[in-house]
């Protein structure tokens, strides 16, 4: 897989075309998630590790399609049947008997690089995406633009009267709980 510089793309492309013989499709935001709805099993492609996420008869599809081009070796299952947890590439992954999930640990490396590249290091967080600022850029501002744009993504102009009537002042939004002019003495 790691001899020329196209050999991740060939890899690809051959593992793509085999699970499509087996009734796999592959996913639109990611073309390394496949899933096959015949069988109830979804598939992850990391490198040339497969994740498969499926009962055991599932798993018995998916060890026969994969005999029939490639030499590989299961390194374990989890599951109501099996073990609760394993780790695979240093990453833990575990079945949740009470909710039937699994959980897959993210590689921390991805979030630090993320931060970096979008010039986060600085950033405060906040409890929620709504959170008024208190002080900083504007925060009569902020409000007013989430309040409106709120229903933005589903504009309804039947909802909505010909007339609109508009309130302002210069010192608009003074107090952050009423919005309204605060003046003092």
């Amino acid at each position: 897989m790691y001899a020329t510089r196209d050999a991740s793309s060939t890899w690809q492309r051959d593992y793509s075309e085999l699970m499509k013989k087996y009734e796999f499709v592959a996913g639109k935001a990611w073309p390394c998630i496949f899933y096959c709805e015949k069988e109830d099993i979804r598939l992850l492609v990391h490198g040339d590790d497969f994740f498969c996420l499926a009962d055991d008869e599932g798993h018995a599809y998916v060890d026969e399609a994969l005999k029939e081009r490639y030499e590989y070796r299961c390194d374990g299952r989890i599951g109501p049947n099996h073990d609760k947890r394993m780790v695979v590439l240093n990453r833990l992954i575990c079945y949740e008997p009470e909710t039937g999930k699994v959980t897959y640990e993210a590689d921390p490396r991805h979030v630090e690089a993320l931060v970096r590249e979008l010039n986060l290091e600085t950033a405060k967080a906040v409890r929620t995406p709504a959170e008024k600022k208190k002080q900083g850029d504007r925060p009569d501002i902020a409000e007013a633009t989430k309040s409106l744009a709120r229903l933005v993504y589903e504009y309804h102009p039947q909802r909505f009267q010909k007339d609109l009537t508009v309130y302002c002042d210069s010192g608009h939004a003074g107090c952050l709980i009423t919005r309204r002019l605060v003046q003092l003495g």
